[in-house]
């Protein structure tokens, strides 16, 4: 598996380089894929204004049917940051993570939101493998969602 990599400050992914490219790091580049990749809405979203149900080319032939890539936590541009939004952020990490259960990847997720620096949203989990203490994967994600 190729490495990505997610730069909080600029706002950008992309392959990861080390004189050439990384190679790994599984566990991380699959978190990332899952929480940076846009899962399509549903019919009960409400997608902010100018933007459709949007979602992952992919998961139009998954192959287990059914199964979907991504989160919807770009439901969450234009949102002020509340409880309210906060909570529905954890949700969100919550299932885009669910998979890592499902699969035995992970005996639990454990997702945080809060409110960062400047009025950013930054969301983490504590992932706790069947056999490992849990890891803490923090500030996975940054990024203004509202004023």
């Amino acid at each position: 598996m190729i490495a990505l990599s997610f730069d909080n400050a600029t706002g950008q992914g992309d392959l990861a380089f080390d004189g050439g490219i990384v190679q790994g790091y599984g566990l991380e580049t699959s978190i990332a894929i899952s929480l940076l990749t846009w899962r399509r809405a549903t019919k009960d979203d409400s997608p902010p204004d100018g933007m459709n149900l949007l979602g992952f080319w992919g998961d139009t032939y998954p192959d287990v049917p059914g199964d979907l890539i991504g989160s919807r936590l770009w439901l969450m541009a234009g949102k002020k940051i509340n409880q309210e939004s906060l909570t529905l952020a954890v949700d969100l990490t919550r299932e885009a993570l669910q998979w890592l259960i499902d699969d035995g990847v992970a005996e639990s997720i454990e997702p945080v939101a809060t409110r960062g620096t400047d009025d950013k949203l930054q969301i983490g989990a504590w992932i706790k493998k069947p056999t490992e203490l849990a890891s803490k994967w923090y500030s996975i994600w940054e990024g203004t969602i509202g004023s």
